[in-house]
């Protein structure tokens, strides 16, 4: 991982994250941070919220997604069997300093999340 603390990053950070099969984050945004997801292996989407209305940017290997600041949003392993691997650049120097949960859509969330991994869509 790359951050104020190991590297001395001022603007920026980056790191490997791991979702293990069936793996789910909770609902949250970064105030003032935009993330960009790139998936190294797996597959994965990231349900965000529009003003109120969830919509889901499925993103396979090779592919990125990209949070602006404020978006609420949700990651998603699509997989029951696979991990997910992905590489995930933050403007937060300390990669988690401003993780703000929304326990308000937890719900609606989880219905989304059992619907994607129910559809052969995704």
């Amino acid at each position: 991982m790359i951050t104020v603390a190991t590297a001395g990053t001022r603007r920026i950070s980056g790191g490997s994250v791991r979702m293990p099969p069936g793996g789910a984050s909770r609902t949250h945004h970064h105030p003032d941070s935009d993330i960009i997801v790139a998936v190294v292996s797996g597959r994965a989407a990231t349900i965000v919220w529009h003003d109120g209305e969830p919509e889901v940017l499925p993103h396979t290997v090779d592919e990125m997604c990209y949070v602006p600041a404020g978006l609420p949003h949700c990651a998603v392993n699509l997989s029951l069997s696979e991990p997910v691997l992905a590489l995930e650049f933050r403007t937060d120097p300390e990669f988690n300093a401003d993780v703000a949960l929304l326990p308000n859509l937890e719900d609606q969330a989880r219905a989304l999340v059992e619907e994607l991994r129910a559809s052969p869509v995704f």
